[in-house]
């Protein structure tokens, strides 16, 4: 999910990075779990400190604290199972450049990325407005055999 931090979410933009990639998570669970009630939900990040928090449950650091209760609260209230695995940053390739979509020619890259890789834009590739962000993107992705 791409994220502009001084649009979408001002108070997080100067935030350490482990808080920022805690609160994507919950950003993303605000608003996707009510397509997905009863589901168990994994979550795949490149950042441990944000698995280690979304597993446990909970988390020393006072401001992370703060969004593992509303992952937890989001959690209850659409009755869904979260369990947040790790993907080595070496791999996390698409989502580290769709979080650079605010820079310069990073979409363009990005889809050279995706047609060089094998996983080519499907037609059902889309753009929508999104209520947090000038734009959202969803991808349809489709591996190439």
């Amino acid at each position: 999910m791409y994220t502009n931090w001084h649009i979408d979410s001002p108070s997080l933009a100067g935030e350490h990075i482990n808080i920022k990639e805690l609160g994507i998570i919950a950003h993303a669970l605000q608003n996707w779990a009510p397509l997905h009630k009863g589901a168990h939900i994994f979550i795949g990040t490149d950042n441990i400190f944000s698995m280690t928090a979304v597993n446990k449950g909970s988390i020393r650091n006072t401001k992370a604290r703060k969004i593992v209760g509303k992952i937890a609260e989001i959690a209850m209230f659409y009755d869904i199972m979260i369990t947040a695995y790790h993907i080595p940053g070496n791999l996390n390739c698409v989502s580290d450049s769709i979080s650079r979509f605010h820079s310069k020619g990073q979409i363009d890259r990005f889809q050279a990325y995706l047609a060089s890789s094998g996983y080519p834009i499907t037609p059902f590739s889309f753009w929508f407005p999104c209520h947090m962000s000038e734009l959202c993107a969803i991808f349809v992705l489709s591996q190439a055999h």
